[in-house]
C-alpha cells in the first residue's frame, strides 16, 4: 500500500483495473439490487404483503397506499360483474378455452375491458398457439 515511504499510498494495478466480462450482478445490499440470496429474502418477506405481481403493499397511514386501497374496495362490485360476464362468454365457447375462436373485434373488446385475473393464463395461452 505504501511504498518507499514518500507518505503517498500506492494503489494495487489489479485492484482499479476495469472488468472485462460480462456485467457482474450487484453485492446484496447495494444501491441498484435486484435480487436478494435466498436466506435475505426469507428473511425480508416477514411481516410484509404483496400484491398479485409481487410487488409490495404499501403500509397502512401511507396516503397513496390509502387511496389505492380504497379505489380497490370501489371498484370491487364492477369487477364482479366483469367476472361474472367473462365466465358467461366463456361457456359460449364452441370447445373448452378455445378463445382463438371468438370474433376478433369481440375478443379485442374483451381484452380492453380486462381478463379476470385468475383467467389471463388460459386466454393468454389459447390465443397465442
Amino acid at each position: 500500500w505504501f511504498e518507499g515511504g514518500g507518505g503517498r499510498p500506492r494503489l494495487d494495478p489489479a485492484a482499479t483495473a476495469p472488468h472485462v466480462g460480462p456485467a457482474l450482478p450487484p453485492k446484496v445490499g447495494s444501491p441498484g439490487e435486484f435480487y436478494l440470496e435466498e436466506e435475505d429474502s426469507e428473511r425480508s418477506m416477514v411481516g410484509v404483503d404483496y400484491d398479485d405481481f409481487g410487488f409490495p403493499l404499501p403500509t397502512v397511514g401511507d396516503s397513496l397506499g390509502d387511496s389505492a386501497r380504497e379505489y380497490e374496495e370501489r371498484f370491487e362490485p364492477k369487477a364482479r360483474r366483469r367476472l361474472l360476464r367473462f365466465e358467461a362468454r366463456r361457456q359460449k365457447l364452441p370447445e373448452p378455452e378455445q378463445w382463438s375462436s371468438v370474433s376478433r373485434p369481440a375478443l379485442k373488446a374483451l381484452l380492453r375491458k380486462g381478463i379476470p385475473p385468475e383467467h389471463r393464463h388460459e386466454v393468454w395461452w389459447s390465443i397465442l398457439d
